[in-house]
């Protein structure tokens, strides 16, 4: 098995200001070509540090991808570094001028010598082209190791790794052209659940599963290559879907408002929100989706009570009564938004995101949840853990967006979760 590994670059990376993201979409991207990664490492912009690292890597290394530091300015080190590892001299690549003044020419700008400095590469570099951007990419072979130079911009790495950096590689190593991974996503069962129930089950030895918890969803990755292991891997998801039931909110590379959408749409159905605590959350979530003004009509965003008033006709004195978050209040509200909105489905939401404002009664992460149908009005008021505010609204949304897929494919309402308590769930006939 090929040994690969991640180098980063730059002082933002290393010191914490920036994010990582860029070795994590590459490390989970080279995963899904069945290339598992060894090492992942940050070099600050420091030319004799980035000299040092890539000489000694690439004894140990087949393949070392190096992210950034590709750009025109005095701090972009990754050429010079690697014309230095391999004792060559920086020579102009005329190919990536003339890409360059054609880049340049459609927005009638000049090639200044700063930019010209992305076309000098080591003598013996391979180019790999970048579409996307003005610093070009570039492979070296360096002792044992083939080195993949990549820029810092996702769109234009994400790009040259699938069109540029996989067939060179595959091409020089003989990467597996068939590999697969296949995705279950699941909602409301810890990841600690989730592997002692794949515990229980015999992984067949030509395929590995893979786990990725992203709040609040976790994945369930099986991997593997060839066509023996396609088979085996058809007839081990159906058993992953025995095991998780209706904890399984899609599959493959779509997404939960993306199966609501194809159900809404096949069905006739539309919908309209009714938010308080999670401000929007819900409707900005479904209208990310192209496609999705065949079926969603309308958001209400009704922070107040006056505003669920006037906007839902919610009554005031329920308000009294029981207060905004309450089964009662979040009913209304789907009623509200499902009648004034001339749609077929209504989803509302109201709750205690904190970090201030909860009782004892109703501490934060209490949160209602209502859904109106044109035959039955289902409410729930449940109890969340206080993970803090932001994450106590995602949740809330995506329970709000689960309760219309468990409605849409006849499963149970009142899902069993790892995470919330069920203080109050209710459904009734209209």
């Amino acid at each position: 098995m090929l040994k690969v590994e991640i180098m980063t670059t730059g002082e933002e990376v290393l010191s914490g200001q920036i994010t990582d993201r860029n070795a994590s979409w590459i490390s989970r991207f080279l995963e899904e070509q069945g290339l598992a990664i060894n090492r992942r490492y940050t070099i600050g912009d420091r030319l004799d540090e980035l000299v040092q690292q890539l000489t000694v890597r690439a004894d140990h290394a087949d393949v070392i991808v190096v992210n950034g530091g590709l750009g025109p300015t005095d701090d972009d080190y990754s050429a010079r570094a690697a014309a230095a590892a391999l004792g060559e001299e920086l020579v102009l690549f005329p190919a990536w001028v003339d890409k360059l003044h054609e880049k340049f020419a459609k927005t009638g700008r000049q090639v200044t010598e700063r930019q010209l400095k992305q076309a000098y590469l080591p003598a013996s570099a391979d180019l790999l082209d970048n579409p996307r951007g003005t610093a070009c990419g570039f492979a070296v072979h360096l002792r044992r190791a083939w080195i993949y130079f990549t820029p810092g911009p996702p769109v234009e790495l994400h790009k040259m790794m699938r069109d540029e950096v996989m067939p060179h590689l595959a091409q020089r190593l003989g990467v597996p052209d068939q590999v697969f991974v296949k995705k279950v996503m699941t909602f409301g069962i810890g990841e600690s659940r989730i592997n002692d129930l794949t515990a229980t089950l015999t992984v067949p030895a030509n395929l590995r599963l893979g786990y990725r918890a992203t709040f609040p969803v976790t994945e369930v990755k099986v991997m593997g290559a060839g066509t023996e292991a396609e088979v085996q891997a058809a007839a081990f998801l159906d058993q992953l879907r025995t095991l998780f039931g209706d904890h399984i909110i899609y599959e493959g590379e779509t997404s939960l408002e993306a199966r609501l959408q194809e159900k809404m749409i096949a069905r006739g159905f539309t919908l309209a929100t009714a938010e308080s605590c999670t401000g929007g959350m819900i409707a900005s979530r479904v209208v990310d989706r192209p496609g999705s003004s065949a079926w969603f009509h309308r958001g209400y965003v009704t922070y107040t009570n006056n505003a669920k008033h006037d906007m839902l006709g919610v009554p005031m004195d329920l308000f009294e009564r029981v207060g905004a978050v309450s089964s009662e209040v979040a009913g209304a509200m789907a009623l509200g938004a499902r009648e004034r909105g001339g749609v077929t489905h209504a989803l509302s939401v109201s709750g205690v995101a904190g970090p201030d404002g909860g009782s004892e009664e109703k501490p934060v992460g209490t949160v209602a949840f209502g859904m109106a149908t044109p035959t039955h009005l289902v409410t729930m008021l449940l109890q969340l853990p206080n993970w803090g505010r932001e994450k106590i609204r995602i949740m809330s949304a995506t329970i709000a967006l689960d309760l219309l897929r468990r409605h849409l494919e006849g499963v149970p309402l009142k899902a069993a979760s790892d995470f919330v308590v069920v203080r109050h769930f209710e459904e009734r006939a209209l």
